[in-house]
């Protein structure tokens, strides 16, 4: 087994940061993160003391840790651990839940460790797998599927009203009209008069899909739309909001089942 220590950003929440490690006799000093941190275990296995509880990590496991909560790990004797972690920027995933820098540690406190073979730690597993795949164009998404799952981990202690009807109709006409635009969640979330996580689940219950989910079908819709006026496939794409011709073809596939060519040569 080669040693490694990997470390990137990605394209989420302006900068998270994506550690990969495969280490033998190693130990991290007490210390702690204005990040939170959702840590995924592919092998081996870990010792941790984390908030003055102990414990072990092992394959399959997850792990998440609060912003500013100590921590210290090491490897278990004659042993490895390989593992991914996913840092998190405190700011802008508060912003996620319609809290700052002065609130979120009502929230987001202490950490939770997510056994193998629970829903809660392939749902994990599952988010790590697909954020380390994602591009620039999928932040919306990723913001989505993020917001869920801390959200399910740390739900809130007085859930807010529903927003109005009204309100998410406005959002989803907002998605139709202007699918060339890429909004951030929070600006939609703004609109509606509630908090991002409680845009997407509100919105999903309307209306059967998420935020972003809609604004790449209305996305697609216009590309069909363009394609059968015999619009060339990079131009379409770029018209219909896509970022090139490649992320459209994966959407259109998604939902249209063939992809944009296929389609071309049918009209």
């Amino acid at each position: 087994m080669a040693e490694a220590m990997e470390y990137r950003q990605i394209d989420l929440l302006g900068g998270a940061g994506m550690l990969r490690s495969v280490e033998r006799h190693f130990a991290f000093a007490p210390h702690s993160h204005d990040e939170i941190v959702i840590a995924a275990y592919c092998g081996g296995g870990k010792l941790f003391r984390c908030d003055r509880q102990e414990g072990e990590a092992l394959p399959g496991d997850l792990l998440v840790i609060a912003a500013d909560v100590v921590h210290a790990a090491k490897t278990p004797a004659g042993t490895f651990w390989d593992y991914q972690a996913l840092y998190l920027p405190r700011l802008e995933t508060a912003a996620l839940f319609g809290l700052d820098r002065t609130n979120d540690r009502r929230r987001f406190s202490g950490f939770r460790l997510l056994k193998a073979g629970t829903d809660q730690a392939r749902a994990g597993q599952e988010l790590l797998s697909a954020l380390a795949r994602a591009r620039a164009e999928d932040a919306g998404l990723s913001e989505e599927r993020l917001a869920a799952f801390l959200g399910g981990l740390w739900p809130a202690d007085h859930p807010e009203p529903a927003p109005a009807a009204k309100a998410l109709r406005r959002v989803a006409e907002r998605l139709r009209e202007t699918p060339a635009v890429t909004p951030r969640l929070c600006e939609l979330a703004a609109e509606a008069g509630v908090s991002p996580e409680h845009l997407s689940r509100a919105f999903h219950h309307q209306f059967g899909l998420s935020p972003f989910q809609w604004l790449e079908s209305e996305r697609v819709k216009l590309a069909r739309d363009l394609i059968a006026r015999r619009m060339p496939l990079a131009e379409a794409a770029v018209a219909a909001g896509f970022s090139d011709q490649s992320h459209m073809t994966r959407w259109f596939r998604r939902i249209c089942g063939m992809t944009p060519g296929t389609f071309a040569r049918h009209q």
